[in-house]
């Protein structure tokens, strides 16, 4: 499975646009069962820790809402305030996950909005600022390891 997994990621071409927050969301609805993917979470979910890795390789560009863009496909800024609110919804998705007790970890790949994905994260321990592709096993590693790592709790 895990080779199926990494050769569907490895497959992968961007096309488009980003807007980190509606990641967010659709990965809050798979942990949590909530709207639109109410059948998706085990019905013992209180008993499970839940975790979010949210990768991105670049600023939030394109609003759900209405479609508009904040930077043009030759760098050109459009409409900065567009910008603004697409990061404030997305800063309101990390809030919400967060606020559902979801550990989330951030990886800001070559490009993003530094100040955005550190506050996305659970704790500054959660941000990772990877300036090469060739850093993400790594990343992940640690990742998987402050996951996995065993918590002795009172």
């Amino acid at each position: 499975a895990y080779r199926a997994v990494r050769k569907a990621i490895d497959g992968m071409e961007p096309v488009g646009n980003t807007n980190v927050g509606l990641g967010v969301a659709w990965g809050l609805g798979t942990l949590t069962g909530s709207i639109p993917l109410e059948g998706a979470a085990p019905s013992r979910m209180n008993e499970a820790k839940r975790y979010m890795i949210v990768l991105t390789d670049g600023d939030n560009t394109q609003n759900h809402v209405n479609g508009v863009r904040n930077a043009a496909h030759d760098g050109r800024r459009l409409d900065r305030t567009v910008g603004e609110g697409i990061n404030a919804r997305t800063r309101g998705a990390c809030t919400t996950a967060k606020g559902k007790g979801v550990e989330v970890f951030t990886i800001r790949l070559l490009a993003g909005d530094i100040d955005l994905l550190k506050d996305c994260a659970s704790s500054s321990g959660h941000f990772f600022n990877v300036e090469s592709e060739g850093e993400l096993d790594r990343v992940f590693a640690r990742i998987l390891s402050a996951i996995s790592r065993t918590r002795l709790t009172h």
